[in-house]
C-alpha cells in the first residue's frame, strides 16, 4: 500500500491487511491506483471488523469484496473469490 502512494502502478490488490498486528501509519498520499481489497468475513486471524474500521479512513476508497464465510486461507471459497477477482480486473 505504501509503496503504492510512492510509484506509479495500475492495480493493488490487497488481501486481508494486517492492520491491527502492524500499527498501521497514514499513508503519505492518497492510493490513486484502482484499488481492490479482500477480506474473508469469518477472518480469524485478521479481524474483518478492524479492516472496515481502518479501510472507512482511506480516501479515495477501494472496491471491497467481502467473501461471506471464508476464513483467513479462503479454504473452501477460492473459486468464489478468484471469479469475484476476474470480474472486476476484465471490466
Amino acid at each position: 500500500m505504501y509503496a503504492a502512494t510512492k510509484i506509479s502502478i495500475a492495480q493493488l490488490i490487497t488481501v486481508a491487511p494486517p492492520v491491527s498486528y502492524f500499527k498501521t501509519r497514514p499513508l503519505s498520499a492518497p492510493i490513486t491506483c484502482a484499488w481492490i481489497l479482500v477480506q474473508g468475513e469469518q477472518d480469524d486471524v485478521v479481524s474483518p471488523e478492524e479492516v472496515y474500521n481502518w479501510v472507512a479512513t482511506i480516501h479515495p476508497q477501494p472496491i471491497i469484496i467481502r467473501i461471506p464465510d471464508a476464513g483467513h486461507f479462503f479454504h473452501g471459497k477460492l473459486i468464489d473469490l478468484r471469479q469475484q477477482l476476474e470480474m472486476l480486473l476484465n471490466k
